[in-house]
């Protein structure tokens, strides 16, 4: 799994999604650490200005030192078992 986490910072794409918690600190979770390992403590600056960030929303930001063009920062809204939303 982090070979593959590690590969997915090189890729060349357009946008990267990165799933963040409200206060877009990345320096908490695996891929979000390895994302802010690449792109540069510009790209936490710049998380810290658009936070929060609330559940089922979306804050781009640009990739930095990444291969992307930019970065897609989602929150994924609370789960509190099947009654929280309909899938």
């Amino acid at each position: 799994m982090s070979q593959l986490i590690k590969y997915t910072v090189h890729l060349q794409e357009d946008s990267l999604v990165n799933s963040v918690g409200k206060e877009m600190d990345l320096s908490q979770g695996k891929v979000a650490t390895v994302i802010l390992k690449q792109a540069g403590p510009k790209l936490q600056r710049a998380c810290s200005k658009l936070a929060p960030i609330h559940g089922g929303e979306v804050k781009p930001t640009a990739g930095y030192n990444m291969a992307c063009k930019q970065i897609l920062h989602c929150c994924l809204p609370g789960w509190n078992g099947p009654a929280t939303a309909q899938v």
